[in-house]
């Protein structure tokens, strides 16, 4: 039913109300009269429900306010926070409206946002449609992009300019206007396609260009604004498919529609701003002024008829044609009463049979009390049993805690001992490598005992006393020579092997220092036991004689 109207300008086209029953509608403003005193600019205008204008919210980079999105302010519980999509500064304005005083607040701006076309708040989010991405974008309060959905195309979750948006809080579900397909959409907050419905066509139910939407959960309806139509379209909010209301008188290109506090139906379209009450539940002829219209042409038409015969016997051949259609169709009707009938009687059947459940349910809530105080008392010796688990097992975990300390203190000990063992071990190694070694040494130098004791057998005793002396000789020949050593050698060998120790008695230094350098000077060539021996004999018994050896004088 059409309540009331603003008029201003050329028409308004964006709505949006509070839940102190404020109405903020946007005006594009008049640029391109004549009259220079006529031009407004871009606004926001605020209103009471009696239409009282309040406040006007304005900035100068506001340029096409294209919808409106209002919350109670936190922090101030008589302001409002006012959010208005610029869809020229492809940026979303926040107000602070207190009374008449407005204050811009921040201006949020997101890179992915291309012609941004509808706008909704939901807790601390904004979802803002997009006609040239074929998206819907999900922000923050601060302009960061939590999600985004949809793609151009035609398919479940593709968009062809969509528009108008508005969020179902109780469900978290988005409502969007797929303005090109002639649908509307639901998603969820994540982006989740949930289902979809309207086709292209003028009768009830479908769509020409579905620019708006609003939701009224106390209603339990979603308004449609469908603009090449010229009407409202309400719809289920549960089954969304089944048409609840239609909308169309004194309507013309709406382009926003709202529900204030009293579940009024707020549209913007080409006349400004106008008021209507929602029609009855299954009622999608107009509306009631409409049919109050059409009422009284009928009247006017009866009078006119009756002042003409021919007018009167034409309407008495209608009236008898409109009774033999009555009279055919009265037999469905009163088969279409037994059938209402028939439910109603259903209805009432299933109506006792709860009454009986809730009058048995009733009676046993006593009984459901005890069993509901046994369950308590067995959850407190649950939680007593599980307190008392809880504190054993701590016990347990410190215990095992100082258990591992040991474990680790006798693991270090027993770390400490294992390489000592292993010291001990590679000492011992090495002093049985050493006693193998001397063994070794031990038995060549026995096996070269061995092999001198049988050369000296099979040689006489003065052969004995020269190849051994000469072979001293050669052996202190191999390094620093020292000639009193080789002496005592010479003396030695005469005494041990052929007992003359008086037979190189009188050799002296210097005779042996001769000697030594003569044998010095030999071929090593040749077998060094060998060599020059006839020489060495001779030069050898020549040295105990008292005379001059080797150029040397003769001693007295």
């Amino acid at each position: 039913m059409f309540v009331r109207k603003w008029t201003s300008g050329r028409g308004r086209h964006a709505v949006a109300t509070s839940e102190k029953g404020h109405v903020y509608v946007s005006e594009h403003g008049l640029s391109d009269v004549r009259d220079e005193s006529a031009r407004t600019g871009p606004r926001v205008e605020k209103f009471s429900t009696a239409g009282n204008l309040l406040a006007t919210l304005r900035n100068d980079s506001m340029c096409l306010p294209e919808a409106i999105a209002v919350r109670a302010n936190s922090s101030e519980p008589e302001a409002e926070d006012v959010f208005v999509l610029d869809a020229s500064d492809v940026a979303v304005l926040k107000f602070r409206v207190c009374g008449a005083k407005v204050e811009l607040v921040n201006r949020i701006h997101c890179d992915a946002l291309c012609t941004p076309a509808g706008l909704a708040l939901h807790r601390d989010r904004l979802v803002i449609t997009d006609a040239e991405t074929h998206q819907v974008h999900v922000l923050s309060m601060e302009g960061r992009l939590h999600t985004s959905f949809g793609s151009e195309g035609v398919g479940p979750g593709q968009f062809a300019a969509p528009s108008g948006v508005a969020v179902c809080a109780s469900r978290g579900e988005i409502f969007v206007c797929d303005t090109g397909n002639d649908r509307i959409q639901v998603f969820r907050m994540n982006g989740d396609f949930v289902r979809s419905w309207g086709a292209s066509g003028e009768s009830n139910g479908f769509f020409r260009r579905p620019v708006s939407v609003a939701i009224s959960e106390s209603l339990g309806v979603v308004a449609i604004a469908d603009r090449d139509n010229n009407r409202i379209q309400a719809f289920d909010s549960v089954t969304l498919g089944r048409l609840v209301w239609v909308i169309s008188a004194h309507i013309e290109k709406p382009s926003a529609i709202a529900f204030d506090i009293d579940d009024d139906v707020l549209v913007a379209d080409a006349h400004g701003a106008q008021w209507f009450a929602p029609p009855g539940d299954g009622d999608s002829s107009s509306s009631e002024e409409e049919e109050n219209v059409a009422e009284n042409d009928e009247e006017q038409a009866d009078v006119e008829a009756c002042q003409d015969p021919l007018l009167l016997e034409e309407r008495l051949i209608e009236l008898r044609i409109i009774r033999k259609d009555l009279e055919r169709s009265l037999p469905d009707m009163r088969h279409q009463v037994a059938d209402l009938e028939q439910l109603a009687s259903k209805r009432k059947r299933q109506a006792q049979r709860l009454e009986e459940t809730l009058d048995g349910s009733i009676v046993d809530v006593p009984q459901l009390s005890e069993r509901c105080q046994g369950l308590r008392d067995q959850v407190e010796a649950c939680e007593g049993e599980i307190t008392r688990m809880a504190a054993e097992h701590k016990l347990r975990l410190i215990q095992m805690s100082e258990d591992k300390a040991k474990i680790a203190a006798a693991l270090s000990k027993a770390s400490m001992e294992l390489e000592s063992l292993r010291h001990q071990i590679g000492r011992a190694h090495l002093r049985n490598k050493l006693a193998e070694e001397h063994v070794e040494g031990n038995r060549e130098d026995t096996e070269e005992l061995m092999t001198l004791r049988q050369t000296f057998a099979s040689l006489g005793g003065e052969e004995k006393l020269v190849r051994l002396a000469f072979a001293s000789v050669l052996a202190q020949g191999q390094h620093d020579l020292d000639c009193e050593q080789v002496l005592h050698a010479l003396r030695f060998c005469a005494q041990f092997v052929i007992g003359k120790s008086d037979a190189v008695r009188s050799l002296t230094l210097g005779d042996v220092e001769q000697y030594v350098s003569l044998v010095t000077q030999a071929d090593t060539s040749t077998d060094p036991l060998r060599l020059n021996f006839a020489g060495f004999r001779e030069a050898f018994y020549d040295l105990h004689k008292p005379r001059t050896t080797f150029g040397k004088e003769q001693r007295s």
